[in-house]
């Protein structure tokens, strides 16, 4: 007797675990990512490198006023877009967040087409990890002013290369019932060194984003492999194994 109660508990209590785990999947839950058709040059933000100071042979400081050492761009900013969850459903949430990192392509801009040339830092290579914010990033003279909103109940900065299966070390974001939670993509302080002092060099530029997955498709192209898209993905290697979730135009 005290053996079928026992089953029967048992039987019980994995019904009930059962019925949970669908009754929370299937809640009314929407996810949904909005990146920019285009980006105007002006929305894109650079940061120059230090001036220069020019000192004689003696140790003094020479006036360069009349002919100030070139500056060169070494990081630029700009927003992508947003990404919204929405709860409709009677129980919390924790949503996956997507790891999108961006590629920029240079290959139509001015700048390519008088040298031929692009900066090691560029298409070819670098894969620029996104970051997510809450508020509305806001690159303004003040670079970058990004204000911070402090909550106790909504992670209000993630860097998505940290947020990986493996060695995720960024709290869980979860919705609460019946809330909606925006976060702004963008990129923040992306290395790109190159001539130029504005960012009207970046017209015609394409901006590329992918999507990474958490768990890779096997196989994967030559390469590729487990470590490069969890911590150094590369534009030549995305290119090969993904199609871009968007190709944003600078215009």
């Amino acid at each position: 007797m005290k053996n079928t109660i026992l089953a029967i508990i048992l039987v019980l209590a994995i019904i009930f675990a059962v019925a949970a785990v669908i009754f929370y999947n299937v809640q009314d839950y929407e996810y949904s990512l909005d990146l920019e058709e285009t980006i105007s040059t002006d929305k894109i933000f650079v940061k120059l490198s230090p001036e220069a100071q020019l000192y004689n042979a003696f140790g003094g400081l020479i006036n360069n006023s009349i002919a100030p050492p070139k500056r060169n761009m070494q990081s630029f900013s700009t927003t992508l877009g947003k990404m919204t969850f929405e709860n409709k459903g009677a129980l919390s949430r924790v949503v996956e967040i997507p790891r999108l990192v961006a590629c920029l392509d240079l290959g139509e801009t001015a700048i390519f087409s008088s040298t031929n040339t692009i900066p090691t830092y560029s298409s070819e290579v670098t894969a620029y990890w996104t970051v997510y914010t809450t508020n509305e990033p806001n690159f303004n003279n003040l670079y970058p002013n990004v204000p911070q909103i402090y909550s106790n109940e909504v992670v209000n900065e993630i860097y998505p290369q940290y947020n990986y299966a493996r060695y995720g070390n960024q709290p869980a974001v979860e919705v609460k019932k019946g809330d909606k939670l925006t976060y702004y993509i963008s990129l923040r302080d992306s290395y790109l060194y190159i001539e130029g002092n504005n960012s009207k060099i970046f017209k015609n530029a394409e901006i590329r984003v992918y999507e990474i997955p958490m768990k890779f498709p096997n196989p994967l192209s030559d390469g590729a492999n487990y470590d490069i898209f969890a911590y150094n993905p590369t534009c030549n290697v995305l290119s090969k194994d993904f199609e871009p979730l968007k190709t944003i135009k600078v215009v």
